[in-house]
Protein backbone atom coordinates (compact mmCIF):
# COMPACT_ATOMS: atom_id res chain seq x y z
CA UNK A 1 0.00 0.00 0.00
CA UNK A 2 2.44 2.13 1.47
CA UNK A 3 5.06 2.03 -2.52
CA UNK A 4 1.79 2.48 -4.50
CA UNK A 5 0.85 5.57 -2.57
CA UNK A 6 4.26 6.98 -3.18
CA UNK A 7 3.32 7.44 -6.62
CA UNK A 8 -0.16 8.93 -6.44
CA UNK A 9 0.08 12.35 -5.92
CA UNK A 10 -3.05 13.26 -8.31
CA UNK A 11 -5.54 11.65 -5.53
CA UNK A 12 -8.10 14.11 -4.30
CA UNK A 13 -10.37 11.13 -2.48
CA UNK A 14 -8.79 8.72 -0.10
CA UNK A 15 -11.48 6.68 2.12
CA UNK A 16 -9.39 4.09 4.20
CA UNK A 17 -12.21 3.74 7.51
CA UNK A 18 -10.88 1.40 9.85
CA UNK A 19 -7.73 0.82 7.95
CA UNK A 20 -5.33 3.47 8.39
CA UNK A 21 -2.33 4.13 10.39
CA UNK A 22 0.61 6.91 11.57
CA UNK A 23 2.69 5.68 9.41
CA UNK A 24 0.02 5.74 6.07
CA UNK A 25 -0.50 9.08 7.16
CA UNK A 26 3.25 9.78 7.23
CA UNK A 27 2.75 8.64 3.72
CA UNK A 28 0.02 10.73 2.36
CA UNK A 29 1.07 13.60 3.89
CA UNK A 30 3.96 13.94 1.68
CA UNK A 31 2.66 12.72 -1.06
CA UNK A 32 -0.87 13.80 -2.00
CA UNK A 33 -0.88 17.26 -2.12
CA UNK A 34 -4.25 17.22 -3.81
CA UNK A 35 -6.34 15.47 -1.18
CA UNK A 36 -9.45 16.73 -0.16
CA UNK A 37 -11.25 14.62 1.17
CA UNK A 38 -9.79 11.60 3.74
CA UNK A 39 -11.90 9.09 5.96
CA UNK A 40 -10.14 7.52 8.70
CA UNK A 41 -12.91 6.93 10.87
CA UNK A 42 -12.56 4.38 13.22
CA UNK A 43 -8.55 3.67 12.56
CA UNK A 44 -5.43 3.26 15.09
CA UNK A 45 -4.41 6.51 14.79
CA UNK A 46 -2.53 8.22 17.23
CA UNK A 47 -1.67 11.97 17.85
CA UNK A 48 1.58 11.46 15.82
CA UNK A 49 -0.12 10.26 13.24
CA UNK A 50 -2.54 13.65 13.30
CA UNK A 51 0.60 15.66 13.74
CA UNK A 52 2.01 14.20 10.41
CA UNK A 53 -1.22 15.18 8.80
CA UNK A 54 -1.35 18.85 9.83
CA UNK A 55 2.30 19.18 8.96
CA UNK A 56 3.73 20.05 13.07
CA UNK A 57 6.71 18.04 14.57
CA UNK A 58 6.63 16.41 17.58
CA UNK A 59 8.55 18.81 19.30
CA UNK A 60 6.60 22.04 17.69
CA UNK A 61 3.01 19.90 19.43
CA UNK A 62 5.21 19.56 22.75
CA UNK A 63 6.24 23.14 22.88
CA UNK A 64 3.32 24.30 22.13
CA UNK A 65 1.57 22.92 24.94
CA UNK A 66 3.74 25.30 27.48
CA UNK A 67 3.07 28.34 25.72
CA UNK A 68 -0.71 28.74 26.53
Amino acid sequence: MHHALNSASTLTHIQMAGAACDSFLKVISGVCTNLQYLDISDSFVSNKGLYYLAGVTEEESRSSRYTR
